[in-house]
């Protein structure tokens, strides 16, 4: 008997997330009394590279507020801002612009090539009825 078919015929109460077998099995622990213990499946995924393989950082120049700064992303951030410019009807500098007054605005800033990649993570591409693709 595995140790989570023990843990989970005994009922223990542990306070983090177990993957017993990558792909096949993840053990999800309680983490409070009486809380139903999950077992569930899944399925294999595998790890391939990227459809156009890996690639560097580009560097490109874009003007924010009157000033040209330079900025390194990868190609396909690069793709993924356009798109997003795109589907805003923005030219990219101006998205770039507004992403980065956001990020001035935070506390303790990031880098501005972190801020890009961190706002296009959280706006993902929306899909619309047409099944294409939006930023």
């Amino acid at each position: 008997m595995s140790s989570a078919s023990r843990l989970v015929e005994t009922g223990q109460v542990r306070k983090s997330t177990t993957t017993l077998r990558i792909g096949e099995f993840r053990f999800l622990e309680r983490v409070w009394p009486n809380a139903p213990t999950l077992l569930t499946l899944t399925p294999p995924m595998p790890i391939t590279p990227p459809p156009t393989g890996f690639h560097g950082p580009v560097k490109r120049s874009v003007t924010i507020a009157g000033h040209q700064t330079s900025i390194s992303l990868e190609p396909l951030f690069w793709a993924a801002l356009e798109a997003a410019a795109t589907a805003r009807a923005l030219p990219l500098n101006a998205l770039i612009a507004a992403i980065d007054a956001l990020r001035i605005a935070q506390s303790n800033p990031p880098n501005l090539a972190s801020a890009l990649r961190s706002w296009l993570f959280a706006n993902p591409p929306v899909v619309n009825e047409n099944h294409s693709q939006q930023a």
